[in-house]
């Protein structure tokens, strides 16, 4: 049986990958020790070591490719792109290599052969990059997919106002009616446009109802379950361990800076109050920490390096982050997002204490940006109006406040907020 078995497999000629060899038959005993193996097993065992080091070296080879970048070089609109060849096949996007009812591929790179990468033919017309591959197989690009997907991708067509408080008193910030936003993708429209340009956004005219929030808030994402819970109410009662459960004034911060990823919206909808004080307090900390890369490059370079801790603790809870204070794009170097929160940062254990001096002063010296009044911006939320505040963009804060204040909200990930403003064609 192993004898047939043996000259089945290997008889005649085998093929691996493209190397095709004949079958080798070795009659000679292979010995094992003292023990002699019989003929058929040495001629399996022979073979199959020659086939494993053709395979190897095969493998070799064409892993050796692989890393060795192969570029086309392709003209659009008079102007010469570069493209590496297995990115441009690994993102073909015709029905055998991509399935569109998932949205993902069929095809993946580190199956490719040789003729999967090989070039043979590319033209550049009617809008699209063709390509012709070794192998057969045709591909075609639209330039403007091209030149969104390539590095470094376009820039977003929505583009973002940095402020201060002198600058955000003169822009008439868009008030959309609730109806607007339960009722059409107008309204919604609006209001993500504002968040992505002044990081903030307001709607007017709400019912003054913890269940109108949730259904404003709802119309952006779904909301984002946290230690709160998904809706929270507050007032001055110390219900939970956080100091906005007081009528102290807060001075600005980013909430939820212990998850590894925070909240992306805060939605603050201040259904009551019967006393003084207790605006909210807004500030852009991008434009803060663009006023800091100017002025201290290396200080801003240590804020975006260094990965902190900060934490959460109360009875039954303990949630600790490590991440910087600021996050910047890998190859733009454009801001995404500052986690700043003294009250919930924890003691820096990840910087030597020899080099806790500079990260302290550069700390501060974004601190000092941060506590400028001019930088400050308040805005008194009267009730019906609820207030979204892009969480990894917009510190706030609140002054004190004397009587009874009564405040809903919640928190909306991230990633599907701005998925949304993908979705009706703002990114």
């Amino acid at each position: 049986m192993l004898r047939r078995l043996a000259s089945q497999m290997f008889c005649g000629r085998v093929q691996w990958g493209r190397l095709h060899m004949p079958a080798l038959f070795h009659t000679a005993s292979i010995k094992h020790g003292s023990t002699a193996l019989p003929s058929h097993i040495a001629r399996y065992s022979s073979n199959f070591t020659c086939q494993s080091i053709y395979a190897t070296q095969n493998q070799a080879i064409h892993q050796e490719k692989l890393q060795q970048a192969t570029i086309l070089e392709a003209y659009h609109l008079h102007q010469s792109h570069s493209f590496d060849t297995i990115w441009l096949r690994e993102n073909c996007r015709c029905d055998s290599c991509y399935n569109h009812a998932t949205n993902q591929r069929n095809e993946l790179f580190h199956e490719f052969s040789d003729t999967h990468i090989d070039v043979v033919q590319h033209t550049s017309e009617d809008g699209a990059l063709r390509v012709r591959w070794a192998d057969g197989h045709v591909s075609e690009y639209p330039w403007q997919w091209l030149l969104r997907n390539k590095h470094p991708g376009d820039t977003s067509p929505v583009e973002k106002i940095l402020w201060d408080g002198n600058d955000i008193c003169g822009v008439s910030l868009d008030f959309v009616p609730f109806s607007d936003v339960i009722n059409g993708d107008d309204g919604l429209r609006r209001l993500l446009h504002s968040l992505l340009v002044y990081g903030v956004g307001l709607i007017e005219n709400a019912p003054t109802t913890l269940e109108a929030t949730q259904e404003a808030a709802e119309k952006v994402s779904f909301i984002q379950h946290t230690l709160f819970g998904k809706m929270w109410q507050f007032t001055a009662d110390l219900a939970r361990g956080d100091t906005a459960y007081t009528n102290i004034a807060l001075g600005a911060h980013t909430d939820t800076t212990y998850l590894s990823q925070p909240a992306g919206i805060q939605v603050f909808h201040c259904l009551s109050h019967d006393g003084e004080g207790g605006e909210t307090l807004l500030l852009d900390g991008f434009h803060a920490a663009e006023q800091l890369r100017r002025v201290d490059k290396e200080a801003f370079s240590l804020l975006c390096e260094h990965r902190i801790n900060h934490e959460y603790i109360e009875a039954g809870h303990h949630v600790v982050s490590l991440d910087p204070v600021l996050k910047v794009h890998p190859v733009t170097g454009e801001l995404e997002m500052i986690r700043y929160n003294h009250y919930d940062r924890s003691p820096i254990s990840t910087i030597p204490q020899e080099a806790l001096g500079k990260y302290y002063a550069a700390l501060k010296s974004l601190s000092s940006i941060i506590n400028k009044k001019e930088q400050e911006f308040f805005l008194k939320l009267r009730p019906g109006n609820i207030l979204f505040v892009d969480n990894w963009r917009v510190l706030h804060g609140r002054s004190a406040y004397t009587g009874n204040r009564s405040v809903c909200g919640c928190y909306l990930p991230r990633d599907d907020w701005i998925g949304k403003a993908r979705i009706i064609g703002l990114l």
